[in-house]
């Protein structure tokens, strides 16, 4: 028996189908921001398209964009994502990310993340480090049993990351009966 294909998606996204969205609340309107669907190679890529849907939703909204509430920003010396209160923030202010982005960037999900009052400290820094590729599903094993005849699915190796770990879990199943076959030698 030997192994002569895996399978992977054709159209990978590691931010996909309005999973990935942050809010911001406690401004005379709540902004939900969900980020566009793609291959994301960097946090700062990640980062990068999160400002850019703010920028987009402050226009909307004819907040004005230079004075900027919150940012999302990346701590080179932490190596870890932090959400970043400017001088405009005001009481009541908050961040929430889906679940999907909590995990990715490394914060807590089911939380909000609050600016309390002013001469605080304006930074709150993500529990966990970044992990890029929970929104990647599924990887497909296949196995060829003998000559030209394909056993229709051996494993999948499910690589969605559980919200509560960090590390990627493995699914293993056997889609169908074991399949069978006179094995001839042609000359």
């Amino acid at each position: 028996m030997g192994l002569l294909e895996v399978s992977f998606p054709g159209k990978v996204y590691n931010i996909y189908g309005n999973r990935y969205y942050i809010i911001v609340g406690g401004l005379s309107t709540e902004w939900t921001i969900v980020l566009d669907d793609g291959t994301y190679n960097t946090i700062h890529a990640v980062i990068g398209e999160i400002q850019r849907s703010i920028m987009v939703t402050a226009a909307k909204n004819d907040f004005p964009i230079e004075r900027y509430i919150i940012q999302i920003r990346y701590a080179n010396c932490y190596k870890c994502v932090k959400i970043f209160f400017t001088q405009y923030a005001f009481k009541g202010v908050r961040v929430y990310f889906s679940d999907d982005l909590a995990t990715m960037l490394g914060f807590e999900p089911h939380k909000y993340y609050r600016y309390k009052k002013s001469n605080a400290n304006k930074e709150i820094y993500a529990e966990r480090p970044v992990l890029l590729s929970p929104g990647t599903a599924n990887v497909y094993v296949y196995c060829d049993l003998l000559e030209h005849i394909k056993a229709p699915l051996l494993h999948v190796v499910n690589k969605k990351t559980d919200v509560s770990r960090i590390d990627d879990s493995r699914t293993y199943r056997l889609q169908s009966d074991t399949v069978y076959a006179a094995a001839e030698k042609v000359l």
